[in-house]
């Protein structure tokens, strides 16, 4: 029989999973806050091109590449990696990817394929996501799940709605407002409404202080945290790499290497 201090050594990493994860049985997580973009802009998406933000967003016009690596809550068992492709073609913008999680107990795949039409000053977005999930109880799941959203400028404002995984229990209504000052910055405020979680408030800025550097900072409301990220641009290449804190568990940190066209 298993001591009380072998049950901790086996459960305690399913139970960091579960907190990082949002995991229980066969509800689908959301790992879509693992790139370092939106890590530094608290999920606030309207401010990114990044196509590794597809995961979270289905209104990214970004074209390029993007390889992402995630240590949540700086915790080496739980590392995240995904990797992310987009190009446009006219109206048409359209990319494909996918986020994997590796654990000795739990492993998560999520398989994404992303579309929007747009120009400017509007756009309309869909994303299709399969995720599948498996345990070391030999338990896995498969999964289908949608994204929906519609953005709107009307320079220096800009509005945006998101309706991430629609209909399931990880569902998340994202209200954004936006704002562009002076060369190359931007700020954006955001209401996160959680049918079956708690709400937030969420704000964030970005900054261009160069053609090569670029910063980008943010808060939300629950849980309490703070972002911060700084991105190195080289001609068509992007370095970036993001830090957020948490009130109880450690810090999130993020790097993502982008070629872009």
């Amino acid at each position: 029989m298993l001591s009380v201090v072998d049950k901790a050594a086996v459960w305690q990493p399913l139970l960091l999973c579960i907190m990082v994860f949002g995991t229980v049985a066969n509800l689908t997580a959301d790992l879509s806050e693992e790139s370092a973009s939106s890590i530094a802009l608290s999920g606030i998406t309207f401010l990114s091109d990044s196509p590794a933000d597809q995961t979270l967003s289905p209104l990214i016009r970004g074209n390029g590449i993007s390889f992402n690596y995630h240590l949540p809550f700086s915790q080496p068992e739980a590392q995240v990696w995904g990797v992310h492709y987009a190009m446009d073609y006219k109206t048409l913008h359209s990319g494909f990817g996918s986020t994997w999680m590796s654990h000795p107990d739990y492993n998560y795949r999520d398989y994404y394929l992303n579309a929007n039409l747009g120009n400017e000053e509007i756009v309309l977005g869909y994303t299709q996501h399969l995720i599948h999930e498996s345990f070391s109880t030999d338990d896995s799941y498969l999964t289908w799940h949608s994204d929906l959203g519609l953005s709107a400028m009307h320079a220096p404002y800009g509005g945006e709605i998101r309706w991430l995984r629609i209909a399931s229990l990880d569902a998340q209504w994202h209200f954004t407002a936006l704002y562009r000052f002076g060369l190359g910055g931007k700020s954006a405020v955001s209401y996160v409404h959680q049918p079956h979680g708690d709400d937030s408030l969420r704000s964030s800025i970005s900054i261009a202080a160069s053609d090569l550097l670029h910063f980008a900072a943010s808060w939300q409301s629950h849980p309490s945290r703070f972002g911060f990220g700084l991105r190195l641009n080289y001609g068509s290449l992007a370095l970036l790499y993001a830090i957020r804190t948490h009130q109880e568990l450690n810090a999130d940190h993020s790097l993502e290497m982008r070629y872009q066209w």
